[in-house]
């Protein structure tokens, strides 16, 4: 039994709970248990308003039931209603306490609001009526973590004896006493856990654990090297329980979302059968178009993307997204004069869609039209607030044509809005070496160079600076 201290009286709950399945306590359990918790809370989506009254409806009709109770509960919990959704879980767990479903579906919709500590003690009662879930071993000890009870998170992770076959189990068993053994300082433990966890550092999480812990030990070659901007992405791990939820998702916005998780998660031919499901019931929804849009090229179906945005684009003539996006399917098919067709319509309609114009003089840039893409950048800065990147492109582009004094203004102001920029510096000695204004052009290089030294583009400037005397190489010391 995996319950310590406070969490003790969950086992009292569930003693309980059994020895009213033998005794025959159905008919209190649903005096107790209370009328379907019916949400108030209105959805503006007309599906799914209708589908969880079905399922309200369904549970009224069969107040004894468990199953009724739990379909409203997994109705509540995939379209939002989490609050609802855990009380009828606790409903249907009152109706049949031998099903281990419902409180560990609670337990997780507890740490979804950010209650870890429910969560344990729901979870612990799901882990006495099924010890042997691993889906819920493994939340267990995560939250366990969590809140700083690592000798029962390291017991509850080294129940799992035999390491699972499926990899994302194996990885996130492997990872959890990980991270006990080292925060109770158990380095023998560690080491030989850490063995097991090296084939898998590709997942970023794993490299945070296997990085902390090797820092912590001073074995890191390169300490500076495990710093990250961003936090690594979670666990994951299968749980067909879990999945039984998202069946019962609903509406445009709830699918929609469920289908941008699936296209993340790599189930890119499952999101594709949902957006195609969700454009066929909402044939005149552009929020159905751009996900069945982005659902086809996340598979590659580069074609039928372009079909159904042409199409859309008829219906939706004024809608810039959509005129946008088929611009850069056309553009990905290389199909560039109809690309630049789509993007200038977008710029009719919406003069400040500042992707539209970026998207324009990059096809410029592609296919030799220089003085194109100036003008467009040079319109953009309209719409923009001062950014030097854009300054910097044009800069660069009239360098191209030889007209050195625009190159050097636009250049100029580049450094003026980024002065740590070494690319621009370098770029702007060029150009004020070509006017001959060498003091000013050694001046920029020598920042450059100060700014990052290694940084191909400086040397190549400097090495042109050196080709036309604007730098002079001192040999006396050679």
């Amino acid at each position: 039994m995996f319950v310590i201290g406070k969490y003790q009286k969950c086992a009292i709950v569930f003693v309980f709970a059994s020895l009213c399945l033998v005794l025959g306590c159905n008919q209190d359990a649903l005096k107790s248990v209370g009328e379907p918790i019916k949400t108030l809370r209105e959805s503006n989506d007309a599906e799914l308003e209708e589908f969880l009254e079905q399922l309200y409806g369904a549970a009224v009709a069969e107040p004894g039931s468990a199953v009724m109770r739990a379909r409203l509960a997994m109705g509540y919990d995939a379209n939002g209603y989490m609050k609802e959704a855990i009380k009828t879980y606790e409903q249907a767990f009152v109706l049949d306490p031998t099903d281990a479903r419902w409180p560990y579906l609670q337990a997780l919709g507890e740490a979804k609001l950010g209650d870890i500590e429910s969560a344990i003690e729901t979870m612990s009662i799901a882990l006495q009526v099924d010890s042997t879930y691993l889906p819920g071993i493994l939340a267990q000890g995560f939250w366990l973590l969590d809140v700083g009870l690592y000798e029962s998170a390291c017991e509850l992770f080294q129940s799992i004896e035999k390491l699972p076959h499926r990899e994302d189990v194996a990885v996130a068993k492997l990872t959890g006493e990980a991270l006990c053994r080292g925060e109770l300082g158990h380095s023998s433990e560690l080491a030989q856990i850490n063995e097991q966890l090296e084939p898998y550092r590709s997942h970023s999480y794993v490299q945070f654990v296997l990085d902390r812990f090797q820092r912590d030990a001073g074995t890191m070659r390169d300490p500076s090297g495990i710093e990250t901007v961003e936090a690594p992405n979670p666990l994951i791990w299968s749980d067909p329980t879990a999945g039984q939820v998202v069946e019962y998702t609903r509406g445009l916005s709830n699918e929609s979302l469920l289908a941008e998780k699936l296209i993340e998660s790599g189930r890119v031919e499952d999101a594709v059968a949902l957006a195609e499901s969700l454009h066929e019931r909402y044939p005149h929804s552009v929020q159905a178009i751009q996900l069945l849009n982005a659902a086809y090229i996340a598979l590659g179906k580069e074609r039928e993307a372009i079909e159904l945005l042409t199409l859309a684009t008829r219906e939706f003539p004024q809608d810039h997204t959509l005129l946008f996006n088929l611009g850069l399917r056309l553009e990905e098919a290389g199909l560039l004069d109809e690309a630049v067709r789509y993007y200038r319509t977008t710029l009719e309609l919406r003069p400040e869609f500042l992707q539209a114009y970026d998207s324009l003089s990059r096809i410029f840039e592609i296919s030799k039209q220089t003085r194109a893409s100036i003008e467009i950048l040079e319109e953009s800065l309209q719409h923009r607030s001062a950014d030097a990147s854009t300054y910097y492109r044009i800069g660069v582009s009239y360098a191209t044509l030889g007209d050195w004094v625009s190159a050097s203004k636009n250049l100029a102001t580049a450094v003026e809005l980024v002065p740590e920029d070494a690319e621009a510096n370098a770029r702007l000695a060029l150009t004020l070496g070509m006017l001959g204004k060498r003091d000013e052009a050694y001046d920029a290089i020598n920042r450059a160079r100060a700014l990052d030294p290694d940084n191909p583009k400086v040397l190549q400037s400097v090495e042109l600076l050196i080709e036309n005397r604007v730098l002079v190489v001192d040999t006396s010391t050679q």
